[in-house]
Formats: C-alpha cells, sequence, structure tokens
C-alpha cells in the first residue's frame, strides 16, 4: 500500500519534471486572468489605473487558495482519463488494493507541485503590486481542512470518470463555481441570499473566509466556534462523499467489467 502511494507521488514529480514548459505556460495563463480581474475592478484617473492594494490583497489570497482547488478538484480525474486514454488503467488496477490509494499519491505530489507554483504566484504579485503580504502559520490547519474538503470533491469526479469515462465540462463549471461564489475574489455579501446560501456549502466557502480573517484581520482573530464547526462539517462530507463514491463506482466498474474501457 505504501509503495503504490510513494510510487504514484514519484511519478507525478516526474510527469512535473518532463513537461516543465506545460506547467509553467499554465502559471503564465492563471497570472495573466489574476492580472485581469485586478485591473478590470480598478479605477482609472488621469489615463492610468489606481490599484486598491487592499483590495487586490484579498483578491491574492482567494486567488491562491482557488488555486489548489483548480488542481484538488480536477486533476485526479484528468489523470485517469489519461490513463485510460493511453490504456495503463487496467494495469495500474491489478494490485489488490483499491485505486484510491494510487489517487492519495497523486494527490500527495500535486498538492506539493501546486504549492511551489502557489508560491511563484504570490511572490510574483507581492512585487508587482508592493502588497506585502505576510502569511501566519496559525493560518495552516484551516487550509489543510479545506483542503481536504476539495480534494473529497476530486475524489467524486473521479469516481464518476472511471463510470462515464468523460465528463464533459462538469469539473470546469465546478472550478469556476469556486472562484466566482465562495468570496475568493468578490465578497460573498453582495450576493443575493439564495446564492449566499450556495455559497455555504461550497467546499471553499468558509475556510478561505476564515483565513482572509486571519491574514487581515490587524486586531487579531476572534474565534467563531460555530463557524469553525461548520467547516470541519463541512470538510467531512465532502472528503467522505469522495472516498464512499470512489470506492463503490470503482467496484461497480470493476463488476462490470469496464474498467479499462474507454
Amino acid at each position: 500500500m505504501f509503495s503504490i502511494i510513494l510510487a504514484e507521488s514519484y511519478r507525478e514529480f516526474v510527469y512535473f519534471r518532463r513537461y516543465i514548459f506545460e506547467r509553467f505556460s499554465s502559471i503564465v495563463m492563471l497570472s495573466f486572468i489574476f492580472l485581469g480581474f485586478v485591473y478590470s475592478s480598478s479605477t482609472i484617473i488621469n489615463g492610468s489605473f489606481v490599484i486598491d492594494k487592499v483590495s487586490t490583497s484579498h483578491k491574492l489570497i482567494g486567488f491562491l487558495v482557488w488555486f489548489f482547488a483548480l488542481d484538488a478538484v480536477g486533476h485526479l480525474s484528468s489523470a485517469l482519463r489519461e490513463d485510460l486514454h493511453i490504456g495503463i488503467l487496467e494495469q495500474i488496477a491489478l494490485t489488490p488494493y483499491s485505486l484510491i490509494y494510487n489517487m492519495f499519491g497523486r494527490s500527495i505530489a500535486r498538492f506539493f507541485i501546486t504549492l511551489f507554483n502557489a508560491l511563484l504566484i504570490l511572490f510574483l504579485f507581492n512585487y508587482i503590486f508592493d502588497l506585502k503580504i505576510s502569511i501566519p502559520l496559525k493560518v495552516l490547519p484551516f487550509f489543510f481542512l479545506t483542503y481536504l474538503g476539495l480534494y473529497g470533491l476530486g475524489l467524486f469526479f473521479a469516481g464518476l470518470t472511471l463510470i462515464f469515462k468523460r465528463l464533459g465540462p462538469v469539473t470546469t463549471i465546478t472550478r469556476f463555481l469556486l472562484l466566482i461564489f465562495t468570496g475568493a475574489l468578490f465578497p460573498v455579501q453582495v450576493f443575493p441570499e439564495s446564492l449566499q446560501s450556495l455559497s455555504k456549502v461550497l467546499p471553499m466557502t468558509a475556510g478561505l473566509d476564515i483565513m482572509k480573517n486571519i491574514i487581515f484581520n490587524e486586531g487579531g482573530y476572534k474565534i467563531d466556534l460555530n463557524y469553525h464547526l461548520l467547516l470541519v462539517a463541512n470538510t467531512l462530507f465532502y472528503l467522505f462523499l469522495g472516498i464512499i463514491v470512489f470506492m463503490f463506482l470503482e467496484k461497480r466498474s470493476r463488476k462490470m467489467g469496464t474498467l479499462g474501457t474507454y
């Protein structure tokens, strides 16, 4: 089991090194998307942009958390689809263990790869906009809780991929829901009540809100136990949903004999 996790982690690092141009071109593309959001919401005075540093700092933290969501939600299903396409998934599944351990190994490696890329983006925009954002260590527990919920959602889509093979734009739609309706770019409070209700059940909203409060609240973050319990409950729901759905659909796919078909 541990050898599977290590092997899959190693394979992800090999892929990153082998296709490094693709990875960094994605960072460039996402950087331009963020610049578009910043300049589209800025004010033009005397023919030049005036950037609100506070608003840009909030957007950058939200964008970085979404950067992790972007990978956590969609990478596992994309990786499975690629394995199906090149015809190696059945060979990978010959071990007596569930494919969920393969997914776990890949997620560990992707987390560190995404962390490296996110730090590059943070340092880049800190320098460009002179933001001086510092992230305290007390943010980390809430970040990992949020990431686990996102990972559970990624497992859910990976399980669907084992049955339906191609999910179309489902993961893309979900990623942009997480970008728009979780407070990453706009405060959740500006949305109508119906959309605020949607926002509260998404796996990124509560964690991102807590992280922003810790980072930007100079007077010190006041602990709201109910909100913390909401984050824990939200994370556990998505994590267990993802694990249960993935393992159930994997067993069904094996029983149907369609695990390796594309």
